[in-house]
């Protein structure tokens, strides 16, 4: 799995750590089709671009019951 994180501009604020969408679908590939799981997470989640890459916060992911029960698996 590829985490991303930034890195915050003052100590107050706080980390945010990204999974990439590969990521994602490669835990969830048997429950989903790319597509299905693209419009979920683009319905769901907000995506940040990062070097031709889709991120999406790992608290919005794991807002998702439905992808939250396939990642959390082994």
């Amino acid at each position: 799995m590829i985490l991303y994180y930034n890195k915050p501009d003052t100590e107050e604020d706080q980390t945010n750590i990204f999974i990439d969408f590969h990521s994602i679908h490669e835990r969830v590939k048997n429950r989903y089709p790319e597509s299905s799981l693209y419009r979920l997470l683009r319905k769901k989640c907000q995506s940040v671009r990062y070097q031709n890459r889709d991120l999406y916060l790992y608290e919005d992911i794991m807002n998702i019951p439905e992808v939250y029960k396939e990642m959390k698996k082994p």
